[in-house]
This record gives structure tokens, sequence and C-alpha cells, in this order.
């Protein structure tokens, strides 16, 4: 007699068990479970101050945690403002290269990390701006370096808050093709149910602090994502 099939147990990167938050005594998020596996491509729809970059605050701190390679993009984006362009980028390889490598390639940047840098800046129509200081950019430019030091990091994963709010629709179209087509997978803040139901296989929406949508995008409408945005409370 042959033994029963077990199925493989998958192990998420990431899992939250009735996860919540609170800012002082304001409770951000309320009892969340989330789990993300290797290769999904989540996007998080809500309205500001629902708790969308809360939730990406908690899988940043558990990823860490877990030691788990994976590129950032906050929303404020993170960038140095006085330095270059090339300098902000480099940053995403920081941790990957030794303190000679690093600081050689601060005093004089070297002909391969520009060479790398500058192909990214060309996907991410920045040509020219190499050596451009930060705080000189537009804020759509600035929020295409943060996506350039991302890229620069070269990891499977990301977790990006609004990556792409700066930029006019076509180019934000454009960015997250590039995104999708870089990394295995990402969970990504946005407000363009459109944006979201063209890139992710997966979208969870928040409303309140309560996740009250997790489906499948092919699964789910534009108009049915709206009632994410209205004023009607869902309750518990």
């Amino acid at each position: 007699m042959k033994p029963p099939t077990v199925t493989p147990t998958v192990t998420p990167l990431i899992a939250l068990n009735a996860s919540s938050a609170h800012y002082g005594k304001q409770q951000v998020l309320a009892s969340i479970d989330f789990r993300l596996h290797q290769g999904e491509r989540v996007v998080v729809l809500g309205k500001s101050g629902a708790g969308k970059s809360t939730l990406l605050s908690l899988l940043n701190q558990q990823l860490s945690e877990n030691d788990e390679s994976f590129a950032w993009i906050p929303q404020q984006h993170g960038l140095v403002s006085n330095l270059s362009v090339f300098h902000n980028i480099y940053m995403g390889q920081l941790d990957q290269r030794s303190r000679w490598q690093n600081l050689l390639n601060l005093l004089w940047p070297q002909p391969r990390a520009k060479k790398q840098i500058l192909g990214l800046l060309k996907s991410l129509e920045l040509n020219g701006q190499l050596f451009t200081a930060v705080a000189e950019l537009s804020g759509g430019q600035q929020q295409r370096v943060a996506i350039g030091r991302a890229l620069y990091r070269q990891s499977p994963l990301l977790i990006a808050d609004e990556p792409v709010a700066n930029l006019d629709q076509p180019l934000a179209k454009r960015i997250l093709e590039l995104l999708s087509k870089r990394f295995n997978g990402f969970v990504l803040a946005l407000h363009d149910t459109e944006l979201a139901l063209a890139n992710a296989d997966r979208i969870v929406g928040i409303k309140a602090g309560r996740i009250v949508i997790d489906q499948a995008s092919n699964k789910l409408t534009a108009k049915q994502l709206e009632t994410l945005y209205d004023d009607v409370d869902t309750g518990d």
C-alpha cells in the first residue's frame, strides 16, 4: 500500500498574524493577517491614512529580522540631497562592497559603477543627470533616483511605498513595467486602481486599518476597488 501523498508546505517570506500597530494612542492597523510568498506581485491599495505605509514598515521590519535580501523605496525617497545622482544610486550596494570600494567610488567614481548606473538612468529617462546633485532635481526625478537605487541593489524582492506618485500616468506605467521585469516579486503601495490591476497578481485593500480585500487581481474590477475610497465604514 502506497503512503498518502503529502503536499509540501511552502514557507512564506513574510507572515503577519493578527498584527496591530499604534502611533501613540491611535491604532493604525488592527488584527492584520498577511502572507507573502516568493515571486508574488502584490499591490496594496487604500486611502491616505488607511495604514498602507504602516503595513509596509511592518514588512520591512520582518524581512530585515529574517535577513532576507530586498530593496526598499520609502515614500519620502530617503535620498541624500547634497550628493549626486550617482552617489545616491550607488548606495543601493553599499553593504555589498568593501569599505575600500565604497571610499574609492565616493571620491573617484569607477568606470564599472558609472557604466551600470548610466544604464539605469537611461531606462529611467534620466539621461545627463549622473553627477547632478539630487537637490537640483524635480520631485519626479528624485523619485526615479530612489527607484534607481532600488534597481541597483539587484535584490529579488522590492517593497515600495508610492514609488510612482510623482510621475504622470504614461511614465508611471513605463516605470512599473520596468519594476515588474527587474524584480521577481514585490509589494507596492499605490493609489491608482488601473495601474494596480495591470501590474499585480494579488491586491490587498486596506480601509480604516483593516484588510478588507485580499484577492487575485484577475478576479477584481476597478469598480470593486473604488469602495476602498468611499467614506462608508466597513465595520469589524
